[in-house]
């Protein structure tokens, strides 16, 4: 996952099985989340998982562990960062 998404994961120990993903303007948790989604790609949206109250980042978590594959995972991260350099549709921008 580090070798793929580097340069926008914000800091985490190399051995963990997750990966928090803060996302670049324009992208919204939301709509980045059901972007992957309908690419077969599940990830967690950060208000999900936030305890606090306050302003949730637009960030979303991304699982290692539940894929048996590298390959598999290796092209699902793929998506991912391929992703994250598309302008957002104009359908998944409207609030």
């Amino acid at each position: 996952g580090h070798a793929r998404l580097g340069p926008v994961l914000s800091a985490s120990d190399r051995a963990v099985t997750h990966l928090w993903l803060r996302l670049a303007e324009p992208w919204r948790r939301e709509a980045f989340g059901r972007e992957l989604l309908d690419r077969g790609i599940k990830v967690t949206p950060a208000d999900a998982v936030t305890v606090a109250r306050g302003d949730t980042p637009h960030a979303v978590r991304v699982c290692l562990c539940s894929v048996d594959r590298e390959d598999v995972l290796d092209g699902a991260l793929k998506v991912v960062a391929d992703l994250l350099h598309q302008p957002v549709p104009a359908e998944s921008a409207l609030v």
